[in-house]
């Protein structure tokens, strides 16, 4: 009986307003938190793709550059 307090507002409500805003926000559809975080590392992991395919096109022409360079500077004799 004494220790239902439901009908008391939380005790430390005040001290955290933003973070009780962002909890209750996302206590309604905790599917759409999970959706904003999946879209969220979706976006980091493929700019991270780009820059990496852009590093890779970069060191293949350097790569063949090398190896045009050590073609003309060693040719073979057959």
């Amino acid at each position: 009986m004494g220790d239902d307090r439901r009908d008391d507002p939380p005790a430390d409500g005040h001290l955290h307003p933003h973070l009780a805003r962002h909890l209750n926000a996302h206590t309604f559809d905790p599917g759409t938190w999970l959706l904003d975080r999946i879209d969220a590392r979706e976006q980091v992991l493929t700019s991270q793709i780009e820059q990496t395919q852009a590093q890779i096109e970069e060191l293949t022409g350097r790569l063949r550059d090398l190896d045009q360079d050590l073609d003309h500077a060693f040719p073979m004799i057959t």
